[in-house]
């Protein structure tokens, strides 16, 4: 039986292309993909690296839609092309400013507690000691985790982009490929920004993460707005908008009903 590389054209009778190498056997993206690839991309690493982070960077769309039709061998795996950052990016933060989380270690150095100042009464000064030590504590778990933390928003982001974005028709194996590249991206600028010599100034105020936070978005914007091309172009900005406000409110109220958790827990 002949058949065709999806990466190259070409014609084979071989279960690997003659002429790029890829195996013929390149289905659609799903769970069990996503799985395999996410194996191998943790300990596997080649020259793919870094003309994947090129194409990703100038043209993420076409990238994206070369690997949904088969076109796979130069790209690196998305889930080790994410980690592979990631590690990168905390290794720095933690050699460059001492800490991947930036200025939140300000923000807890300056909660204070002060009976005679605040007017509080013991109760109420319990309850803030309580809560300034919890956000310590789960602050200190997202520094010592944050690879996997960071990792445990894709699938989240997954969910909500295939709701904002269900006219392209993409699995939600393909939204997992395709936010694993996005988060890829965004943590690779953050290596960038890391690495100018003004933001070991910046990184010492707290409005840094605000800053952060926007740059990341546009990211995200710029990158979702190349992929779902069925889309009318102020829409694909519109919903990629929305879909990273949801996120961040998602998270915002999953991490407030972790400290409640932990703050009743301190009580019984």
């Amino acid at each position: 039986m002949c058949n065709v590389c999806k990466n190259c054209g070409e014609s084979t009778q071989k279960n690997f292309c003659s002429n790029c190498g890829q195996s013929v056997k390149v289905g659609r993206v799903n769970l069990y993909h996503i799985l395999h690839n996410f194996l191998h991309g943790i300990v596997h690493i080649d020259s793919g690296f870094f003309y994947t982070m090129k194409e990703l960077t100038f043209r993420p769309g076409k990238t994206i839609h070369d690997y949904f039709e088969g076109k796979r061998v130069r790209l690196f795996k998305p889930f080790g092309y994410f980690f592979i950052l990631i590690t990168a990016y905390v290794f720095l933060s933690h050699l460059f400013i001492g800490s991947v989380l930036g200025s939140s270690d300000v923000v807890i150095s300056e909660v204070k507690v002060d009976v005679d100042n605040e007017g509080l009464d013991t109760t109420s000064v319990n309850t803030l000691s309580n809560i300034k030590e919890i956000t310590e504590m789960v602050l200190g778990v997202l520094e010592k985790y944050f690879s996997l933390a960071t990792l445990c928003t894709i699938p989240l982001i997954s969910l909500i982009s295939i709701v904002f974005f269900r006219k392209q028709k993409y699995n939600y194996g393909e939204h997992l490929v395709i936010n694993s590249y996005i988060l890829g991206q965004q943590v690779l600028l953050l290596i960038l920004l890391l690495l100018l010599p003004l933001s070991y100034m910046a990184y010492d105020k707290v409005d840094i993460n605000s800053f952060l936070w926007i740059v990341q978005m546009l990211v995200y914007i710029y990158m979702m707005n190349s992929i779902f091309t069925v889309y009318k172009p102020w829409k694909r900005i519109v919903y990629s908008f929305f879909a990273y406000i949801v996120l961040m409110l998602l998270m915002i109220i999953l991490m407030s009903i972790l400290m409640t958790v932990l703050l009743v827990f301190k009580h019984i």
